[in-house]
């Protein structure tokens, strides 16, 4: 038995009969933020053993299609996608998600007769938290001669994350200077696992892996003398 430490949420693949334009990968990168955060606050409790580490909500909007368990860790979810379709903005997305993947996973425990206090928590939480993240990641880099260090910030969108390298000096994190590196569709972990680990080149240039089997230099020579 594991703890139950993923709730994921996604469109059913039949909808790219009915709405155009990535419907199906779209709703997952609109969901992948809160997925993330909400999953995370039902792990940190440890609360709920199943049988897999996941419990997968899958969303349509015909008739039929639910509330019903395919198993006890998959979801059936109908819904309204009018919500996602005609968000005004990011917020109102994700606050959308949030409520659909709350409502799904509380009905589910019920089912399962798991604990629903642990997912009132984790969304309470999450709401506390905030339904964005633009800002820097843990991770840093000193550069060769420790006088700079070199952080990556992150601005996650609904439909892109955009990543840029933050120079400071070293072990502080007031900014001198930002420089726009790529962007990436985002996924859960994209705060922090969609880069692959940065590194200097040459005592002046910093250089992040994309993941996409191409790095992303920052050359911050002209503000390090």
């Amino acid at each position: 038995m594991l703890y139950l430490s993923h709730i994921g949420l996604r469109a059913d693949a039949s909808c790219v009969e009915r709405f155009p334009n990535q419907f199906v990968p779209r709703f997952g990168w609109a969901s992948s933020l809160v997925v993330e955060y909400y999953s995370q606050a039902v792990y940190e409790q440890r609360a709920i053993r199943a049988d897999n580490w996941g419990l997968s909500v899958v969303c349509n909007d015909v008739a039929g299609w639910g509330p019903t368990m395919v198993s006890s860790l998959e979801c059936r979810w109908p819904i309204d996608f009018s919500g996602f379709l005609n968000g005004e903005s990011d917020a109102d997305i994700r606050r959308f998600m949030l409520d659909t993947m709350h409502h799904a996973a509380r009905w589910a425990a019920d089912q399962n007769k798991w604990p629903t206090s642990v997912f009132e928590q984790a969304y309470q939480k999450v709401r506390e938290r905030g339904l964005e993240f633009c800002g820097l990641t843990k991770v840093s880099y000193p550069s060769p001669d420790k006088r700079f260090t070199a952080r990556i910030h992150c601005d996650y969108g609904i439909e892109w994350i955009h990543y840029s390298a933050v120079l400071c000096r070293y072990r502080s994190k007031k900014e001198i200077v930002k420089t726009p590196l790529g962007k990436m569709r985002p996924r859960v972990g994209g705060a922090a696992d969609d880069v692959a680990g940065g590194r200097w080149e040459h005592g002046k240039k910093f250089v992040l892996g994309s993941g996409w089997h191409h790095d992303w230099i920052a050359d911050f020579s002209e503000y390090m003398d």
